[in-house]
Order: structure tokens, then C-alpha cells, then sequence
């Protein structure tokens, strides 16, 4: 067991305290638990944090000055492992809850022009569950495959919820390499899938208000030369998945036709704060790499 306690002091918040615990607990030779908990802050800093302030199109409103977020966050993890003389399999489980109060929150739904920050009034939760594991069987084959629940909200005073915007509640990733024993000519196969996410509308928008199911999707070939060279070339995207419409009147970037009522009925301007993923469509790659032995 671990616990300690952290001061930081700040010049405009004054000292701020964040205690922690920690547990490890070997429940036999292939099984562990840990649990820990403990609280943190972070002080403001929206536009190393929060890119869509700069690169979209919306005014950036800050409603009044910004406290510290503070937090209170547990963690419980399981771990298996299962050798046996063909394979070797690593299990991970992890469940996690962390509590927000005085959370900084953008606003895209206030007025479609601005993106509003202000502390919340009530409280921010993020729960979930993640689950992992590796497997390996003596081969150059490995395995590693990953997946993950997850709910973000916010509560207000008056109790009713919101989903957090770009936070899908099911995501996962994977990746499946193989090396050939003799060319040591390597395979990777990796990627990830997220699912449907909350994304930013305006009033009469044509466009979903969640994402849909998608994946991004990499293979990669490489070989290795005993003088430190390795060359390697591949496909990124290979799906060619590219979110429709992540720009609304991107013809129109300052907003110059936008009283038009014939072609703009309902008044859209320009905003690219729609956007989930890359808009970059399948691309190949080729590249070396000399690498010097210590």
C-alpha cells in the first residue's frame, strides 16, 4: 500500500491539496489487483488543451474568470496471465470513475457563432471499463487487441444530463504483427474503431448529430539489414473512410454570401467544429531508417 499527500501552490488559487492511495494485492502467481483513488486539479488552459478554440471559425467567449477543475478519480484494475506450453496470454481489466467539479466545458449548442467556456455549474463524470490482452504462441505472430466503454457526462443543478461532445461510448484498437523467421521481413496489420459520438450541430442542420461506426486502418511492411538499415512502406486509410460534410459552406470561409435566402434558407455559416476524424482519405508511404548500434 501506497499514500502521500501533494501541495502545489499557485499564485492566484493559493495552496491546493491532493491526497492519494494506492493497493497491490497478488491474489496468486498468474493474478494481480490493484486499486487506487486520490483527487488532482488543473488550472486553465484552454488553448493548449482545446485546439478547436484557434482553428475553427467560432468567437471564443470566456463567461467570467475560471476557477481550477478539481477531481476525484479511482481506479480498480485485474490482471490474468495464462502461460501454458503453446501460448502465453496476458488479460487486463480496468474499471475507472473519475468525478469533475468546477469542470471547464466548451458550449457549441448556446449560439452557433461562439464556443462559450465557463466553469460547469454542478459536476462532470467519466466512467467506463477497459479491456486488453496480448497473445503470443512461440511464433513471430503477436496479437495485442483492446477495448474500451466509456460514458462522459455532465450534470447541471437542476440534475439533467449531457453527453460530452467527441466522446464515443465504444472504441477499440488492435494490432497483429508477424515477422518472417528467415527475410525478417515484418507485417503489421493495426488500427483503430470508434463508435457513434455527440458532435456539435447548428439549429436546422442537415447533418447527423451522432458520427457513425468507423475504422482507420494501417498496414505496414518493413525489413531490417544487419548494417542498421531497415526500409519499410505501407497504406494509411486503406479504408478510405473520410467523415462527410466536416465543414459547413466551406466555400464560404468569411461568411460573405450567408444572407442569401435562396441559396442559405437557414442562414449557416461558415464552421468547421463538426469534424471526427482525419479528413485524409487511403495514402501510401515509403521511408528508411539507418539506425547506429550503442
Amino acid at each position: 500500500m501506497l499514500t502521500g499527500i501533494r501541495l502545489d501552490w499557485h499564485p492566484d488559487h493559493g495552496a491546493i491539496w491532493s491526497p492519494r492511495i494506492a493497493f497491490h494485492q497478488h491474489l496468486s502467481a498468474n493474478q494481480s489487483l490493484r486499486w487506487s483513488t486520490g483527487s488532482g486539479f488543473r488550472v486553465v488552459s484552454l488553448f493548449t488543451e482545446d485546439h478547436a478554440a484557434l482553428s475553427g471559425a467560432r468567437e471564443v467567449v470566456i463567461r467570467s474568470n475560471l476557477n481550477p477543475e478539481r477531481s476525484w478519480s479511482s481506479t480498480l484494475n485485474y490482471n490474468l496471465k495464462i502461460p501454458s506450453k503453446r501460448f502465453f496470454l496476458d488479460l487486463d481489466a480496468t474499471a475507472f470513475y473519475t468525478w469533475f467539479s468546477n469542470r471547464i466545458l466548451p458550449d457549441y449548442d448556446t449560439d452557433p457563432q461562439k464556443i462559450i467556456y465557463a466553469n460547469l455549474d454542478g459536476s462532470a463524470h467519466s466512467r467506463g471499463i477497459t479491456l486488453q490482452g496480448n497473445y503470443s504462441d512461440g511464433t513471430p505472430l503477436t496479437l495485442n487487441m483492446g477495448l474500451t466503454f466509456m460514458d462522459v457526462f455532465s450534470l447541471n443543478d437542476d440534475r439533467e444530463k449531457s453527453t460530452q461532445i467527441r466522446a464515443p461510448k465504444w472504441s477499440g484498437t488492435f494490432l497483429l504483427s508477424y515477422t518472417h523467421p528467415t527475410s525478417q521481413i515484418t507485417f503489421d496489420l493495426n488500427g483503430n474503431w470508434y463508435g457513434p459520438q455527440r458532435l456539435p450541430v447548428v439549429p436546422h442542420d442537415f447533418r447527423p448529430a451522432y458520427s457513425p461506426w468507423f475504422a482507420l486502418l494501417n498496414f505496414q511492411i518493413s525489413r531490417k539489414f544487419r548494417s542498421g538499415f531497415e526500409l519499410f512502406g505501407g497504406v494509411k486509410n486503406f479504408l478510405h473512410f473520410v467523415p462527410q460534410d466536416p465543414i459547413l459552406r466551406p466555400f464560404d470561409p468569411f461568411d460573405r454570401l450567408v444572407d442569401d435566402p435562396i441559396n442559405n434558407p437557414f442562414g449557416y455559416t461558415f464552421d468547421p467544429s463538426y469534424n471526427y476524424a482525419p479528413v485524409q482519405g487511403i495514402r501510401g508511404f515509403l521511408g528508411m531508417r539507418f539506425s547506429l548500434s550503442p
